[in-house]
């Protein structure tokens, strides 16, 4: 997956997503964990079940310390939280950043 410079979301230092299609999300520059890493858990996660492959819907909005399930680090208040539910209604939570690694791998 090409990363492209560009500037960090305010304040957090957490990389911003080109596009405006979710589809389309790409990561901006590294994760505070290495991208590889975050690559790692998440095709593990999905592999065993712990992460859904498709989401029926998604919502974005401020992190509030809730944990993200792809690098299981808090989605702190300032940074994007992506919180959707799959096909079984079980709910999940990303970075803005770890989402874009999700939506890329499934």
């Amino acid at each position: 997956m090409p990363i492209v410079a560009g500037p960090p979301i305010a304040g957090d230092g957490a990389l911003e997503l080109s596009g405006r299609n979710l589809a389309d999300a790409r990561p901006r520059k590294s994760l505070r964990m290495e991208e590889h890493e975050v690559r790692s858990l998440v095709l593990l996660k999905i592999a065993d079940g712990r992460l859904p492959r498709r989401t029926d819907k998604l919502w974005a909005g401020p992190g509030n310390g809730e944990v993200c399930d792809a690098c299981e680090r808090p989605i702190a208040p300032g940074q994007y939280l992506m919180e959707g539910v799959d096909g079984g209604r079980t709910l999940f939570r990303f970075h803005r950043e770890c989402f874009a690694v999700w939506n890329a791998a499934r």
